[in-house]
């Protein structure tokens, strides 16, 4: 099971030579961080944009995306400091996952190596200017950070309601949504965008695996940093054409990992019901974790699953609380696609969830659903479960806040 689960990363990092946006722990990537491809100059003698190379540079983006941009873009380097710390700040805001998010589930390793990526930020920087069509740069501009630019800028302009709600879409959906955009940002930046038709078999698939491994040859199998990209570049190069997947976005990260069930429409519930908040407490989590993030907390905790468990998933709901005496208490449900709940899934519980979650808790199942709790009381947690609708999420804005 293991050595089939391991030829999936492989075909994975096989993939990534071609398409450098799927490099991931076990892979090389396909350029050194930094290196530009052979490409025009940006700049002339003097330092200054060079509207030439530029364009060729413009162009270039455009013959690989099979897109032509709808306002033309320009290029502004040397920007004031307040300016480029603004849009680096909102670039940060289409991170498929924050940080936050990443480090609750992060092995110690993998957070030890993100604390460096994060106080070592790269010397070149460009980032776009959605509402002036601009890509904004430091000088002087590194031709792969402004390809990247120009891919985020040629998908704001024919896709600007996904662009627009990237940053605002909460807990599993969004993740899935921003992880598309940021696969599509990198693969242009690496001068090649999903050719289509690449398919990798359904049966090769993650979640199609008898045994899910948390951990493979003692590296994680599902990173926090690279897993939502190689999980949208999985969805992208196994469709003919990738545009569907920015018509018609995913809304699961589980549609992500498995395209046979974006393909079926195989489509996420929301769990709604108004949560129960104790006095002095107050909301500080409620949203669905999702079978991306069950993946990574697999992965810290090194343990494993059932494929079969996570297929079933069909939808889940985290309610974390914060209490004015220092306790957080939660409330996790999940709902399968099956009755009874996969009892695989309630046995590897403690392995699949968030590492930041108090322990110990206790868990339930009620029907297609598991319940698991810590810091609340059985009666409302079991309560809070049993009484939360099943709703079918048929467009990615109902994730909005």
């Amino acid at each position: 099971m293991r050595q089939k689960q391991w030829r999936l990363v492989l075909r994975l990092c096989a993939l990534a030579v071609a398409v450098p946006a799927l490099g991931g722990n076990d892979c090389r990537p396909a350029q050194p961080a930094g290196q530009a491809p052979a490409g025009p100059q940006l700049t002339d003698e003097r330092g200054d944009p060079d509207p030439n190379g530029f364009a060729a540079l413009v162009e270039s983006v455009e013959r690989a995306r099979g897109l032509r941009f709808i306002r033309r873009p320009a290029l502004v380097t040397d920007p004031s400091a307040p300016e480029l710390a603004a849009l680096e700040q909102q670039a940060r805001a289409l991170a498929p996952m924050s940080e936050a998010d990443a480090s609750e589930s992060a092995a110690p390793a993998a957070q030890a190596e993100r604390t460096r990526t994060v106080q070592a930020p790269p010397a070149t920087r460009a980032f776009p200017d959605f509402d002036r069509a601009e890509v904004i740069a430091s000088s002087p501009p590194d031709v792969v950070e402004v390809r990247r630019a120009l891919g985020r800028l040629l998908d704001g302009q024919h896709y600007p309601r996904l662009v627009e709600a990237a940053p605002r879409l909460q807990g599993d959906g969004g993740i899935a949504i921003r992880a598309l955009l940021a696969v599509s940002a990198n693969a242009t930046a690496g001068g090649s965008w999903f050719p289509g038709g690449l398919r990798l078999p359904e049966e090769q698939a993650p979640l199609k695996a008898p045994r899910i491994e948390g951990v493979i040859r003692g590296h994680p199998g599902f990173d926090a940093t690279n897993a939502p990209l190689q999980a949208a570049g999985l969805l992208l190069l196994t469709l003919d054409d990738p545009e569907t997947a920015f018509r018609s976005p995913p809304l699961s990260t589980k549609q992500l990992l498995s395209p046979a069930a974006y393909l079926a429409s195989d489509r996420p519930i929301r769990l709604l019901g108004g949560p129960p908040v104790a006095a002095n407490c107050q909301v500080l989590e409620d949203e669905s974790v999702g079978v991306l993030r069950l993946l990574i907390g697999l992965s810290a905790s090194g343990g494993s699953v059932a494929g079969e468990s996570l297929a079933a998933w069909k939808g889940d709901r985290l309610l974390r609380l914060s209490c004015g005496d220092g306790r957080t208490p939660w409330i996790y449900v999940v709902e399968f696609a099956r009755d009874p709940a996969p009892h695989d899934f309630a046995v590897e519980i403690d392995a699949l969830l968030p590492r930041d979650l108090a322990r110990p808790f206790l868990s339930v199942t009620l029907g297609r659903r598991i319940a698991a709790w810590s810091g609340v009381d059985a009666d409302v947690a079991t309560a809070f479960a049993s009484a939360l609708a099943s709703h079918e999420v048929r467009d990615f804005g109902e994730w909005l806040p």
